[in-house]
């Protein structure tokens, strides 16, 4: 309510108007939101931030193309910090597409200019796998918990793909790893019930 009553008061403000529609995109008010990103946009063309976070509402609303739009339009801005964001997020646009290459292409630049960024690399080993690229999708996840040792879903993804190619004493090493790395999720409640009966 606080954002709102501010732009009220100040409804040319550019940074206000970013955050409502921040704002709305997470409570799901999709259509709202988009009306006052337009409006940021209108203000400042030039805020690639803003058209980055246009892009992943249109990722929520499955407008794919129109996302891949928006992450090539903040890429072409060579002052745009982090370019690893839209890289990630076109690239998650390809793979929803079915375009497993285009999204690889994609994820590999998010990793060029972040190489830690480890949403990235577990999104590269989820394209490798969707296209049957088993031994490069194991490499992706092994940087992803590289870098967040923690990230119990990529231990999962990772002892998927070894149990897909027979390699069950690595996969039981991935499993104990995922319910280490976080034993109240759903990613080990699920390692838990492999490991029962692979």
């Amino acid at each position: 309510g606080k954002l709102l009553e501010a732009h009220k008061l100040d409804p040319d403000n550019v940074e206000l108007n970013h955050q409502v529609a921040i704002a709305l995109r997470d409570l799901g008010q999709y259509e709202l939101s988009l009306k006052y990103f337009q409006r940021t946009l209108t203000l400042d063309p030039k805020l690639s931030e803003a058209r980055n976070n246009l892009g992943t509402l249109y990722l929520l609303m499955e407008k794919w193309d129109a996302a891949i739009v928006c992450f090539q339009e903040a890429l072409s801005d060579i002052l745009y910090r982090t370019p690893q964001y839209a890289y990630n997020n076109m690239g998650y646009a390809y793979y929803r597409k079915g375009d497993y290459d285009k999204a690889i292409e994609n994820y590999q630049q998010a990793l060029k200019a972040s190489r830690s960024y480890t949403v990235a690399n577990a999104n590269l080993a989820r394209a490798y796998e969707a296209k049957g690229d088993l031994d490069k999708a194991v490499a992706a996840y092994k940087d992803a918990v590289f870098y967040a040792p923690k990230d119990a879903a990529s231990h999962l993804g990772m002892a998927k793909v070894l149990l897909k190619q027979g390699k069950y004493e690595d996969a039981k090493e991935q499993l104990d790893l995922t319910v280490w790395a976080d034993p109240m999720s759903r990613e080990a409640n699920e390692a838990r019930s492999l490991l029962k009966n692979p």
